[in-house]
């Protein structure tokens, strides 16, 4: 395993994940066709981060906030269970963060998050562990609690932003410290809209600027954005999976981990989109 040590920072939550028939509107029954996730729940946001990284042989510890409950107790085992450190998961409230996540037959999916009930502020442990860091992937998570991580990041930390279209969490200050601080951002297709209109950023500057910027598209793969143009980054193999949750998380952990090590950068996003092909082929078999 290398000595790099990244943390993630960003919000937790415990996913439960259901296949439904083809959704029928506001005020009419839609029917659960089965669930998706493990007896207890599947560990969800910045799980996905940290599992990648430590699956590509990285130290990795994870910033986030759970509740005294048994929801928080699964969410901390899991990443005892991968090998990720677990001292930066504050228990902090009565109820930890769930996520309930229907996936139509053949249509975009319907989330609903709750939040929980949590104090979501830094800790002595949590800013020792940014401080500490050798990279950090900043993910969605509340709005002061990331303000002040950036403010821990050591100066030489290469720190990944991975966008997510989030207007309460994510508010154009926010925005606009995430985008001068990263080296890399990460973002979907469908959030370039949110870029562009809600923190007014522009991606083309970004990448004029130095940023690394990374698009996923999903199972077409990802365009890395060079000053130039762009370069498409098709997958490995397309998977087709009913629950395609994480697998852009999963695709950024990937990457940084590879970006870690040095490796080229168009070679580093392949290698991104073959660790969100292999999640998703995990689940073809489950269940």
């Amino acid at each position: 395993m290398s000595s790099l040590r990244c943390v993630v920072v960003g919000y937790a939550s415990l996913d439960f994940k259901y296949a439904t028939e083809p959704f029928e509107g506001p005020g009419r029954t839609t029917l659960i066709r089965r669930p998706l996730h493990d007896p207890g729940g599947d560990p969800g946001a910045v799980a996905y981060f940290a599992r990648g990284l430590a699956r590509n042989g990285i130290v990795a510890d994870v910033v986030t906030w759970v509740g005294s409950d048994e929801h928080g107790e699964v969410f901390r085992e899991d990443h005892r269970q991968f090998g990720v450190g677990v001292a930066g998961i504050e228990a902090a409230g009565s109820r930890s963060p769930t996520t309930q996540i229907f996936w139509p037959h053949q249509g975009e999916p319907l989330v609903f998050f709750d939040p929980g009930e949590l104090d979501q502020s830094l800790t002595a442990v949590q800013r020792e562990l940014l401080a500490d860091a050798h990279a950090v992937i900043v993910a969605v998570g509340p709005t002061e609690a990331t303000a002040d991580a950036l403010s821990v990041i050591p100066a030489d930390a290469k720190v990944m932003w991975v966008v997510k279209a989030d207007p309460r969490s994510v508010t154009p200050e926010l925005a606009a410290q995430l985008a001068a601080r990263a080296d890399v951002v990460c973002h979907s297709g469908a959030e370039i809209e949110f870029l562009h209109r809600s923190c007014g950023l522009d991606v083309d500057k970004l990448v004029a600027d130095g940023r690394v910027v990374v698009e996923t598209r999903g199972a077409r793969g990802a365009v890395l954005r060079i000053p130039d143009g762009e370069l498409v980054i098709q997958p490995p193999e397309p998977v087709a999976a009913e629950d395609t949750t994480g697998a852009g998380d999963t695709f950024a952990a990937g990457l940084m981990a590879r970006l870690l090590r040095r490796t080229e950068l168009a070679d580093a996003v392949q290698g991104g989109c073959a660790d969100a092909c292999a999640l998703l082929r995990s689940r073809t078999n489950r269940g």
